[in-house]
């Protein structure tokens, strides 16, 4: 919270009174972007009954570290991973092995003697673009193509017959190579989703029970990762969940807003808001309210100002530039470069795919990456084509390859050799701690983050996606506007 409370509101106040009052029901709490909901949470553990067990769950390594220094004794804070990862080597008797490439080596092994439709050269790639469904179809806790199929048509995608054989095939395969018992010498290759998978289909694992589950950003929980918080709750145990529907990004992984609503709608729970931000100024909660209406400043808070018509050129560093796509901040890195104004684009896993991509081409010219480049992508739509898909353009197959190829072409025209491009990778991602320039990101990369001051990029002509062809993706677009529009604490500026 970047403002510290010194006096609790009544929406505060009303949370800590229906805990002490209602101590065996679950708190749904709905927080708005900058309501304090951490320091809501750790008052509500000073509340608690010091004889109940209770853990604090969150998404981040760091945050989980952080929080280890802030709650009181006896508190455990953790990712949920971690969690399940404790209960695992336990139960295996150590006997376990973290290895993030297991399920690809699974699926190379599977497609070498089942995928005979996919040309040898091409098995690494489409198996590698095959396990985002099979993740998915995992996170969702799907038991059928039928579930998923449902999921797909909300996401917008388009499965040939194949795709959906294959993604099944590879699923049965992680989940048979799972049963195996392990030994100290022949140890079990597990990757994060194994963790959570494991934790709850296996009925021989018992896990530490709480009787109180904090549970942060829970918009952000995939079907799985909520049947972990279920699995560790003492039946007579409660659930504090706190959370912004307003800020679900994630409905690939089943954490969208009617899952949201359902969790909400639990027996035995109490629906709890906090509408008021101790970050943003009142101009940028009146913006903001064009999307959501339920964010309301707090008293005192600066009036700030929102700009219509400015440039991202007046950012100075520390600021945001924040667009909906990675494409347009490309060039923008370029033109703030050459008018000497530092920056830098905050997207580590673009940085690692533009590097790869660049290192697969060696030493050839430019002019002939570029060709190659174009050639790729011809040959993802003619095999997508191939294979059944209707609309290859949209296949999100297609989709990133275009996506990757147009930056990386963008960065290419600009260098006469591969060596130079290698040299601005190595510090177009980068931020340095000590002067960091201004931030280029995307919606989805900036949450979490806040400043003073925002710029919104290019926003007329790249959002909506225009891969939002379902009710379901345009809602989760308003989400990423939002949370792009409530980064700032000062002033909000459209460019």
């Amino acid at each position: 919270m970047s403002n510290i409370v010194k006096e609790w509101s009544s929406f505060q106040k009303l949370i800590f009174n229906t805990y002490l009052e209602f101590p065996k029901h679950n708190l749904s709490i709905s927080a708005t972007a900058g309501s304090g909901k951490s320091t809501v949470l750790l008052e509500l553990l000073k509340l608690k009954d010091t004889t109940k067990t209770c853990v604090f769950l969150t998404f981040s390594k760091a945050l989980a570290e952080e929080l280890k220094e802030k709650v009181p004794d006896g508190v455990l804070a953790s990712t949920i991973h971690s969690l399940c990862l404790k209960s695992l080597f336990k139960h295996y008797s150590g006997c376990l092995k973290i290895d993030d490439g297991k399920a690809m080596k699974i699926a190379m092994k599977l497609g070498k003697s089942k995928f005979t439709d996919i040309l040898p050269a091409q098995l690494g790639k489409y198996c590698f673009q095959l396990l985002q469904h099979v993740q998915s179809y995992r996170l969702n806790c799907c038991e059928n193509m039928d579930q998923y199929e449902k999921i797909n048509v909300m996401n917008g995608r388009e499965l040939c017959a194949s795709e959906k054989e294959h993604t099944l095939l590879i699923v049965d395969a992680i989940r048979e190579y799972n049963k195996k018992k392990p030994s100290k010498t022949n140890k079990l290759l597990i990757d994060f989703t194994d963790m959570l998978e494991m934790m709850v289909t296996n009925n021989t694992i018992y896990p530490t029970r709480y009787d109180e589950v904090y549970i942060d950003e829970f918009q952000d929980l995939s079907a799985l990762q909520m049947q972990v918080v279920d699995k560790i709750t003492k039946r007579s145990g409660r659930q504090i969940m706190c959370g912004d529907e307003k800020q679900s990004l994630y409905m690939f992984i089943g954490a969208d807003i009617a899952r949201y609503k359902e969790i909400q709608n639990r027996p035995n729970t109490k629906i709890l808001t906090l509408p008021i931000t101790y970050r943003c100024s009142k101009a940028i909660c009146k913006e903001a309210s064009k999307i959501y209406d339920d964010i309301v400043p707090r008293d005192g808070a600066p009036e700030g100002a929102v700009y219509y018509d400015g440039s991202p050129f007046d950012a100075v560093s520390g600021d945001f530039v924040i667009c909906r796509n990675n494409k347009p901040l490309i060039d923008l890195y370029f033109e703030m470069l050459t008018e000497g104004k530092k920056c830098f684009i905050r997207d580590k896993d673009l940085g690692k795919k533009l590097t790869k991509a660049v290192k697969s081409f060696g030493n050839i010219p430019i002019g002939l990456a570029m060709s190659k480049i174009d050639t790729g992508l011809d040959k993802v739509r003619a095999e997508l084509k191939k294979r059944g898909i209707k609309r290859p353009s949209l296949h999100p197959r297609y989709i990133t390859a275009s996506e990757l190829a147009e930056i990386l072409k963008n960065i290419l025209m600009r260098f006469e050799t591969l060596a130079d491009v290698q040299k601005l990778l190595t510090r177009m991602f980068v931020e340095d701690k000590k002067n960091p320039g201004v931030m280029l990101t995307t919606f989805h990369k900036s949450k979490g983050l806040e400043c003073d001051n925002v710029y919104l990029y290019r926003l007329k002509s790249t959002f909506p996606s225009k891969y939002a062809t379902t009710p379901q993706m345009m809602e989760q677009e308003n989400n990423a506007l939002f949370v792009g529009t409530t980064r700032g604490r000062l002033t909000l500026t459209y460019c």
